[in-house]
């Protein structure tokens, strides 16, 4: 049975959708224990340490990057084969991880490691969570298959299991470097669920190590290795500099906006994660009809989001101190303005759609040094003179020129550069996806 039609999709977009749901509210529920439990200002020094951790992490893993894995697991049609593939990937992601680790070991030699509960003891902790991301390969391989119901249970287990954690942590007042250790955890629960769910599909299916698909998949992944440390960089530039330019109480208050924001970006990726595999096969399979598909993707996406992000913006003080308390104000009023982001984000999630199916990956280079190179130069301006505000504008002005204005000057990318404003035209956006779902059914 051919599981590529629109139906198929919509039900697997939903199984998504509870998934991210799920992911969505653990996340939040662990900040709100951790804001509610940590000042200000020792919020802000884990924060720092966990954004220091996930440059590093983020940089490693795009050696398997999980969007290739969609790409190719979804064109191979062989179960062992693809069983295979995502097995060389999930071993050659724990390597990484190690790797990741002993990158950030030689922090414990800084000036003031032994101190207790540290900055650097928090980088090196939280980066042990880096051995853990072969979970990554099986979520691909759930992803591309369009049957996402392990992934939602999986999800939900972590998250059971993060929350009950940070909750005992609090209520014990476990101390700052204690609570480092609860992503970790997180990352290995995530791990051991992944292959137990993954191993009981594949249950019969004899996949071994495949040398000749690592080397294609490292090959291809190189180029954008670079890029992931650029954008790792450009992503997280505004904490990096907040911690050089602002006490520790601000940037707790930045950090705390910034995560209900980056929750939300939970329904972007969603939608795009369950695009993916379909606009591969359209590629495949009918090209004509890809251009159709990619508008529906950006109109879906960006639809989505705007429902979402304008209301926070409108409500986001009381939002913020609901959760949060009173002593967070400041970061309520920082959301308003950081919300806006997630816009652009969400363009860019569909443009790394658009690119990798066309297999531009070489385009991701240049684009995310340049990025970051804006976006350093716009924050290094507005951060030493505005503090968290010139953060967040910052941050808002360089993901819009990132995400969208880079498009329109690369000739590659000009296809897809309007849009994101023609999918503001409701009605078109409607045509193009009843169009897309006709050419899925037939």
């Amino acid at each position: 049975m051919q599981r590529n039609g629109l139906p198929e999709l919509v039900r697997n977009t939903l199984w998504v959708g509870c998934t991210s749901i799920v992911k969505a509210f653990g996340t939040l529920f662990t900040t709100f224990l951790l804001v509610r439990h940590l000042t200000p200002d020792k919020f802000g020094t884990y924060s720092l340490a966990y954004v220091i951790a996930r440059v590093v992490i983020d940089s490693m893993q795009t050696l398997c990057n999980q969007n290739l894995l969609i790409r190719d697991i979804a064109a191979t049609d062989d179960r062992t084969e693809r069983a295979s593939k995502v097995l060389t990937a999930a071993r050659l992601q724990s390597l990484i991880g190690i790797l990741s680790l002993l990158a950030v070991l030689p922090t414990l030699l800084l000036p003031g490691a032994g101190e207790s509960g540290s900055l650097y003891h928090g980088i090196v902790v939280i980066t042990v969570a880096a051995i853990f991301p072969a979970n990554n390969a099986f979520k691909a391989d759930f992803l591309a298959r369009l049957d996402s119901r392990p992934l939602a249970a999986i999800e939900a287990a972590t998250a059971i299991v993060s929350s009950t954690v940070t909750l005992i942590a609090v209520l014990v007042h476990a101390p700052l470097e204690c609570l480092y250790c609860i992503l970790p955890l997180t990352a290995a629960v995530s791990y051991w669920f992944s292959q137990l769910q993954y191993r009981s599909l594949q249950f019969g299916l004899t996949a071994r190590f495949n040398r000749k698909y690592a080397r294609e998949l490292i090959k291809e992944s190189l180029p954008t290795t670079v890029a992931s440390l650029a954008y790792s960089v450009f992503w997280r530039v505004d904490q990096l500099l907040l911690g050089l330019y602002v006490t520790r109480w601000d940037l707790g208050q930045y950090s705390a906006s910034a995560r209900i924001a980056d929750a939300t970006n939970l329904i972007s990726s969603t939608l795009i994660a369950t695009g993916l595999p379909h606009l591969s096969k359209v590629k495949k399979e009918n090209p004509a009809q890809f251009d159709q598909s990619m508008r529906s993707l950006f109109g879906i996406v960006i639809g989505a989001w705007l429902v979402c992000g304008i209301s926070i913006a409108i409500f986001s003080v009381p939002i913020v101190q609901a959760l949060f308390g009173t002593e967070y104000k400041l970061a309520g009023q920082l959301l308003a303005v950081y919300i806006w982001s997630g816009l652009a984000t969400a363009c860019s999630g569909c443009r790394s759609t658009f690119i990798t199916v066309q297999k531009l990956l070489y385009l991701s280079a240049p684009i995310s040094i340049a990025s970051t190179l804006v976006s350093v130069a716009i924050c290094l301006w507005l951060i030493p003179a505005y503090g968290v505000w010139g953060a967040a504008y910052a941050t808002v002005a360089t993901y819009g020129i990132a995400s969208i204005g880079f498009s329109f000057v690369i000739p590659k990318l000009r296809p897809i550069a309007l849009l994101p404003f023609q999918s503001l035209n409701l009605i078109g956006t409607i045509r193009a996806i009843k169009s897309t779902g006709s050419s899925s059914s037939r």
